[in-house]
C-alpha cells in the first residue's frame, strides 16, 4: 500500500537468508520480490527477480525428473513391467 521501501527491505532480507540453500518455496520468495519491485517501479530488478524465480522452478523440476527416472525401474519391477522399461 505504498510502503515499497519497507517491502523491498523485508523481501531482500528474506532472499539473503535463502542464499546458499534451496529450501522449499524459495521460488515464491523470488516471485514476491519481483512483484514488489515491479510495484515500486523497479522494472529491471523485477525482471531479474522473476528470472531467479524461474531458475528455482526449473531446478526443482529437474530434481523431480531425476527422482522419477530413478524410481520408474523399481516401480516397474515390483509390478512385473520391467520389459516395458528397457529404454
Amino acid at each position: 500500500m505504498g510502503r515499497h521501501d519497507e517491502a523491498i527491505a523485508a523481501v531482500d532480507e528474506a532472499v539473503h537468508h535463502l542464499e546458499g540453500a534451496r529450501p522449499e518455496g524459495a521460488e515464491h520468495v523470488h516471485r514476491w520480490r519481483s512483484e514488489i519491485l515491479a510495484a515500486a517501479g523497479r522494472t529491471t530488478d523485477a525482471k531479474a527477480a522473476a528470472m531467479r524465480a524461474e531458475t528455482e522452478v526449473e531446478a526443482k523440476a529437474a530434481k523431480l525428473r531425476i527422482r522419477a527416472a530413478k524410481a520408474l525401474p523399481r516401480f516397474a519391477q515390483t509390478r512385473g513391467l520391467s520389459a516395458l522399461i528397457s529404454i
